[in-house]
């Protein structure tokens, strides 16, 4: 992931290295981490949620900031509702 996002600067390869990594092993808390950090500027909020909601699902617990969960979730009620 960090190769391809860093190096070469191919987000979307690395998007697809992060999305087979937790299919593998979604158990990795590691692993969820270190994508989210190496993929966070890239990602929409709508995709930080969803990747939020898949680690839950898969029992993994990441901390986030509860503002910021709410302001995404408005800001895609909004999109939903204004498009």
């Amino acid at each position: 992931m960090q190769y391809e996002s860093g190096t070469r600067s191919n987000h979307d390869a690395s998007r697809r290295v992060y999305l087979r990594a937790i299919n593998v092993c979604p158990w990795s808390k590691a692993l969820w981490v270190h994508g989210w950090r190496v993929l966070a500027d890239t990602m929409s909020p709508k995709e930080k949620a969803e990747l939020m909601e898949i680690a839950t699902s898969k029992g993994v617990r990441l901390r986030t900031d509860v503002y910021e969960v709410l302001l995404s979730t408005l800001e895609g009620t909004l999109e939903l509702g204004g498009g």
